[in-house]
């Protein structure tokens, strides 16, 4: 993936977390699947360990947006100190 690429796609998962509401879904489900664990029986061991098993999958979820998100950043520092390169490359040719 180019750094172009990279940076487009953090971007789309950023507003997807940020303006439609993914940060919102993904809080509600952790607590739905928080109180599913609380409001259990004691003795539901396979259901406590279905609900461990969903938070964990939902924050394996949650953790693999933000690495794209992170990439992103990283990818537009290097697009950034790309630019300031072929800038130093213009000038020096001018002179």
């Amino acid at each position: 993936m180019t750094p172009q690429e990279a940076k487009a796609k953090a971007e789309r998962y950023q507003m997807w977390v940020e303006e439609d509401g993914l940060k919102e879904a993904i809080a509600s489900i952790k607590q739905a699947y928080i109180n599913g664990f609380v409001n259990s029986e004691i003795t539901d061991t396979q259901g406590r360990e279905n609900v461990y098993i969903a938070l964990k999958i939902v924050d394996k979820i949650e953790g693999y947006i933000q690495n794209v998100i992170g990439g992103g950043k990283i990818a537009q520092k290097t697009l950034d100190q790309i630019e300031k390169e072929e800038l130093k490359k213009r000038r020096f040719k001018i002179i």
